[in-house]
């Protein structure tokens, strides 16, 4: 038997990511195993670097955003803080949640799998695609609808 003592939520906050958290709520508490819910904002040059002046000031203003949008978002949902990890993060999606899953030891990763228009999917693939040949474990992936 497989257990799994650590589950990882990937959340963009959309209506197909909160499905996917309802999978990965429901596998939490079958196995007994944390959930870890991480936002992460690409860390892109954007119109607020340009106002904040550093790329870290600029990194700083996502996390503290991203922060206050995954309190709401988790008490949306009824799930309290205390009893997940719940993380902001900048950077590339994929290569953050695979990073992540790998510093943590997380068992198992549940994400939906929607997000950029089709003909950016053909020439870049797609965030739930490259986490799905790049982690350190199994990979739930919840379609869109």
């Amino acid at each position: 038997m497989v257990i799994v003592e650590s589950i990882l939520h990937p959340s963009d906050f959309s209506p197909n990511s909160t499905e996917a958290l309802r999978y990965a709520r429901a596998l939490s508490e079958l196995f007994g195993a944390k959930l870890h819910i991480v936002n992460i904002a690409e860390s892109s040059p954007s119109a607020l670097t340009m106002e904040m002046g550093k790329p870290k000031d600029h990194e700083e203003g996502l996390k503290l955003v991203a922060d206050g949008m995954m309190a709401r978002h988790l008490e949306e949902h009824g799930i309290d803080l205390s009893q997940v990890v719940a993380v902001a993060l900048t950077g590339d999606p994929h290569e953050e949640i695979v990073a992540y899953a790998k510093r943590h030891n997380i068992g198992m990763i549940v994400m939906g799998t929607h997000g950029r228009r089709k003909i950016t999917q053909i020439l870049m693939g797609s965030v739930a695609e490259r986490v799905v040949r790049k982690a350190p474990c199994p990979v739930l992936t919840v379609p869109e609808g």
